[in-house]
């Protein structure tokens, strides 16, 4: 959490996304997903929020508190390798195994713009 080191936030090829105390050493909350996670990144305005990237191209944003969907979009075939919210929170940047970056709207993950120029897979994205 980006306030408060003694809880993170983790996603797997399980199909899960879990969030945990680190203190505990154990999962304070968990959700199952439709696809396997390959990417996450904890951000919103108030750090409120999580934007997932799965391997079907798939891109969600969860309340960070309950694990629950708040939007979701799928515009790619190819996995999702990164997802990063903007510095003001208002934007996600997703990362694609086809080459192309994508940047939503935070709030409901419209379409805001598409980026290309890579030749292979886009491994990483930062602000």
């Amino acid at each position: 959490h980006p306030d408060d080191p003694s809880t993170f936030v983790t996603c797997g090829q399980d199909c899960t996304v879990r969030l945990w105390s680190a203190e505990q050493r154990w999962p304070i909350a968990s959700c199952t997903l439709s696809e396997p996670a390959t990417s996450l990144d904890w951000g919103g305005a108030d750090a409120d929020r999580l934007a997932v990237g799965l391997a079907n191209g798939a891109v969600l944003i969860l309340r960070a508190d309950t694990l629950t969907s708040v939007a979701t979009t799928r515009r790619r075939e190819e996995a999702i390798l990164d997802v990063k919210w903007s510095p003001d929170g208002q934007h996600v940047a997703a990362a694609c195994a086809d080459t192309a970056i994508d940047v939503f709207s935070a709030e409901d993950l419209t379409l805001a713009a598409t980026c290309r120029g890579h030749m292979s897979a886009v491994a990483h994205v930062d602000w």
